[in-house]
């Protein structure tokens, strides 16, 4: 069955299962004032608008882009080359270079910023304030599907698990020059956007398109890329890609994310064969899950089942690694799991900064403290294990 759009027509382009893209949304930085910078036009530029590297809704973000990979190593090959292409030319240029999930001071004035594209000029008269407060750096993974019908019973499948990622990745604490107070300031910003948060539990394939085609002809969207779910189908790459992690300071943390993704799916593709898919939680449940996970991260005690019982996420998190190995293993990214298990020990990119705001009373020392962190992706294959 077709999928009729207002900008394309196509139906679900089958991948390799498991085959991997990775996008990573990076900060412009002015490394004077070390606030946002509008320099993309002038960085992509040299580096070439190509598929590695792509302009975003403002000029002070960029994206960087895996190819099509078969392994969470060939993708990290593709984004430490990518990285240090656009460090050495940032170097060149004077621009500084973050990844995590917000910016800590940047106000709001950004819209004369926006990238010169048809598309986010959209969007931002639609949307007006929302569309102010999109300065906000993400990491998407897409993963590859056999079928529309895989793709959206695995994203039923994934739905309560999302918050666990959200969970782990999280690395936004500040917001406009305050600490929030969450964990992920960078998520529940997102959420202001139209069509944005959990996607929906979709019955198959055709319940998919029968929604799209109604959002479509609604106005709601003007294209599959306007649907912000934190987890969507992308028929026209063959993928599902997740979109609920914050961006990562340092190329070690990113990677040990994208291992966790790859080996969750893994898991959960065997109990779909197998017959036994995973219990479906409840929409109150999922949507308490994902605010603990906004408010305390790694913290957060998580709602484990449908009378009310709770777990530690970091408890959490060890089961379903230890679940995983197994298939690490077969995927050849066991040692990016063990990132991950680090991870757990060390803290994550939102208590990392909250510690050195805690010790410098300055913003500031944040945002350099993140530059040197994405900085260490000149060393490919080192984990970045700098104490604080």
């Amino acid at each position: 069955m077709a999928l009729h759009l207002a900008t394309q027509n196509e139906e679900f382009q089958p991948s390799e299962f498991l085959s991997l893209g990775v996008e990573v949304e990076v900060q412009l930085l002015d490394l004077k004032s070390l606030d946002l910078a509008p320099v993309s036009p002038r960085l992509l530029g040299p580096l070439g608008h190509s598929d590695v590297f792509k302009p975003e809704f403002y000029s002070t973000m960029l994206e960087i882009c895996s190819g099509v990979c078969r392994s969470v190593d060939q993708a990290e090959r593709d984004l430490s080359a990518a990285c240090r292409r656009l460090l050495d030319e940032a170097d060149r240029q004077g621009v500084g270079v973050a990844g995590i999930g917000t910016h800590p001071f940047a106000g709001l004035g950004q819209e004369a910023h926006l990238y010169p594209d048809r598309r986010y000029r959209r969007l931002l008269k639609k949307n007006q304030w929302i569309g102010l407060n999109k300065n906000l750096f993400g990491l998407h993974v897409h993963l590859g599907m056999q079928s529309g019908q895989q793709a959206i019973e695995l994203l039923n499948a994934a739905r309560p698990y999302l918050a666990y990622l959200l969970g782990l990745s999280a690395s936004s604490p500040f917001w406009h020059s305050q600490d929030s107070g969450l964990a992920s300031a960078r998520a529940t910003v997102f959420e202001s956007q139209p069509i944005s948060g959990p996607a929906p539990a979709l019955k198959d394939w055709d319940d998919y398109l029968d929604l799209t085609r109604r959002l479509l002809r609604s106005g709601a969207i003007g294209s599959l890329k306007d649907l912000h779910w934190d987890i969507r189908p992308c028929p026209h790459f063959g993928t599902l890609e997740l979109r609920i992690c914050d961006g990562q300071p340092h190329l070690g943390d990113t990677m040990a994310l994208v291992a966790v993704v790859q080996c969750l799916f893994a898991w959960l593709e065997q109990q779909r064969r197998q017959g036994r898919p995973p219990a479906q939680a409840s929409e109150w449940r999922l949507r308490e899950n994902k605010w603990r996970a906004i408010r305390w991260g790694l913290e957060a005690e998580m709602i484990a089942d449908e009378q009310g019982a709770v777990a530690p996420l970091r408890e959490e998190l060890h089961r379903l690694f230890h679940e995983f190995e197994g298939f690490a293993r077969q995927l050849g990214c066991a040692h990016h799991l063990h990132q991950a298990h680090l991870i757990l020990q060390r803290g994550n990119s939102a208590q990392r900064q909250r510690e050195v705001y805690r010790r410098s009373r300055s913003l500031h020392q944040v945002v350099h403290h993140s530059m040197e962190e994405f900085r260490h992706n000149l060393e490919p294959g080192r984990a970045f294990l700098r104490a604080i």
